[in-house]
């Protein structure tokens, strides 16, 4: 079984899409326990979709406007930030005894009344005296209030430079303290691995555990990971794992079905690997929640050639003679192409000697227009690379390559004969979704980025997230110096070269952006 993520770059001639804690029940417990497994493996806790416009919908589009009326301002995250530094200072000359029963008392507070609760203010310090205890450390108020603003189920603004790693840690901890599970979600595997890392002697401290996700982990070491207080990952591994959770609970709709199953070598492995959506964290989030909102991520296996091979050569073979803008449209920003009238008179006459599927004019457009995509719209070395005989795609966010993806609806195999390589096989989708649909069942969502104020109606309306700009901690120290306009191309990069070598010369890295 492949699972595969859409990269979002399919022409709209066919949609292109890449093909890659509800405790069980008490009479099944001690079933549970004797192969090692958690009680939260039984039903999953997510929040269902709501449809637009429903009863529940409308309530909680209600909510979410009394909410952004009654938005504290920025002066009470700032009493909660000199209240949490106040009882951070008072931590720092308790004994570690002392700094264990507090602690606990605040743990059991927070499960009893939650995170809203004054406990809140003891946990967001506690995490921050560990910090401070294991790294030297110490969180600023803008980081504190940053903490308090996604505990708040909200994303908080921050500015590069200012902490936004450690405003995660401090609220993430404090969410686990509760007895969330937290998932804290970033861009890549190295990212995730390297900030389980950081957090992991930090949480340690707190009695807390630190999992992380990675690509090559097989499903036992999933299970495990997750069931971390803590749990570090990229989105989209998070997003495959719960689509194979869904695939299988199709197969054993039952809980106690699903329960009989674990007692069996073969039903471990059935069994779901998350415990359910309850609290994500996201790093980036305006990359993630915007940028890579609408790309599908598909499920998939192998399945049988969608076409034959001499068909898609055939439509290579005419795709080349047609003449853009006269026989056909490119909207390359889109990946879109549609031939014209002209065109699709040129692609039945070219196939008039042709049978079968060739005589279905829907389809021999179809088909043509998914092969002018993949001549004209694809490039090697920028969309995908040619390795072992291979099309391996790169991640357009990323620019790492995607291993295990593919192209659907035939765009993958025509790319292949592109570069003379030989078609693989199809993939069949089991199951898919994008992050816009994702992320909405997690039971809490909150994050941070540096560019979110602008995009605010559109993640509240999404995602029911209000956006808040969290101040700088120090004046900015920028100066704007304005434009420059240049007569030609040619002085343009002239100046913009000279600038360059200037500011190598005073050891300054530069990056130069190009069209």
């Amino acid at each position: 079984m492949a699972a595969s993520p859409c990269c979002n770059n399919g022409p709209s001639a066919g949609s292109n899409s890449c093909s890659s804690t509800s405790p069980a029940r008490r009479d099944g417990s001690s079933v549970m326990s004797s192969l090692g497994l958690p009680l939260s493996h039984g039903v999953r806790a997510e929040r269902r979709p709501e449809p637009r416009e429903s009863l529940a919908w409308l309530k909680r589009r209600a909510r979410q406007l009394e909410a952004r009326l009654q938005r504290k301002p920025l002066s009470r995250h700032q009493a909660f930030a000199n209240e949490v530094q106040a009882f951070a200072a008072a931590l720092e000359r308790a004994s570690p005894a002392v700094f264990d029963a507090i602690l606990a008392q605040t743990r059991r507070e927070l499960r009893q009344r939650g995170l809203a609760h004054a406990a809140s203010i003891r946990a967001v310090a506690l995490v921050s005296h560990a910090i401070f205890r294991q790294t030297g450390l110490r969180a600023y108020d803008t980081q504190i209030i940053a903490a308090r603003i996604m505990l708040d189920e909200g994303l908080a603004e921050m500015q590069t430079g200012e902490g936004k790693s450690l405003a995660i840690q401090l609220a993430a901890c404090a969410a686990a303290l509760a007895g969330i599970p937290v998932h804290v979600l970033t861009a890549n595997d190295y990212l995730a691995q390297r900030d389980a890392d950081a957090a992991r002697p930090i949480a340690a401290r707190l009695g807390l555990r630190v999992g992380v996700i990675a690509t090559a982990m097989d499903n036992a070491e999933r299970r495990e990971n997750y069931l971390a207080d803590l749990t570090f990952s990229t989105a989209h591994e998070v997003v495959f794992d719960y689509l194979r959770d869904t695939t299988r609970a199709q197969r054993h709709p039952e809980p106690l079905r699903q329960l009989a199953d674990a007692m069996t070598q073969t039903g471990i492995a059935e069994l779901p690997v998350l415990r359910g959506l309850h609290f994500a964290l996201i790093d980036e989030a305006d990359s993630i929640l915007l940028d890579e909102a609408l790309t599908p991520f598909i499920l998939s296996r192998q399945g049988k050639p969608l076409l034959e091979t001499a068909h898609l050569a055939l439509a290579l073979e005419i795709a080349r003679q047609l003449i853009p803008g006269e026989d056909f449209e490119l909207w390359p920003a889109q990946r879109r192409v549609e031939l014209t009238d002209a065109g699709q008179a040129r692609v039945e006459e070219a196939s008039r000697e042709r049978s079968g599927l060739w005589r279905v004019e829907r389809f021999r457009n179809h088909l043509i227009e998914q092969a002018l995509a993949a001549l004209r719209l694809f490039e090697r070395d920028r969309d995908y690379l040619v390795k072992s005989g291979e099309i391996h795609i790169i991640d357009a966010v990323t620019g790492r390559l995607a291993e295990g993806r593919k192209w659907s609806q035939g765009i993958h195999q025509l790319l292949e004969l592109k570069e003379s390589l030989t078609p693989s096989e199809e993939l069949e989708q089991l199951a898919r979704i994008s992050y816009q649909q994702f992320f909405p069942r997690y039971l809490r969502l909150a994050g941070t980025s540096a560019t979110l104020h602008e995009d605010r109606r559109e993640l509240l309306d999404a995602y029911r997230l209000p956006t808040s700009r969290v101040p700088l901690r120090l004046p900015c120290q920028r100066r704007d110096l304005g434009r420059r306009l240049f007569p030609d191309r040619e002085q343009k990069w002239t100046a913009a070269l000279d600038r360059a070598r200037e500011m190598r010369d005073k050891g300054r890295s530069v990056l130069i952006a190009v069209e």
